[in-house]
């Protein structure tokens, strides 16, 4: 689920999934609303199997998976230039 033991792990799936997507946290537009969440239910939720994190971020063997809303943004590894 959307776990993460530790504030390394946390950045290790931004990097992954969320900095990659057309939802990611880029530019000054708003924050996706998982990772919101996550910030908000990560550690209250972690052994709760109701929890509404365990289907938005889906563990996937021994790490967690992307979560439902990945859309890969064609865009990602491009230089993003303010002109």
């Amino acid at each position: 689920m959307g776990y993460f033991p530790n504030g390394t792990a946390g950045e290790i799936y931004r990097e992954q999934y969320c900095d990659r997507c057309v939802h990611g946290r880029g530019g000054d537009g708003p924050m996706c609303p998982i990772w919101v969440l996550h910030l908000e239910r990560n550690y209250k939720d972690c052994n709760d199997k109701e929890s509404l994190l365990h289907r938005l971020i889906p563990k996937q063997e021994l790490d967690n998976g992307a979560c439902v809303m990945f859309i890969e943004d064609p865009y990602a590894d491009q230089i993003r230039l303010d002109l």
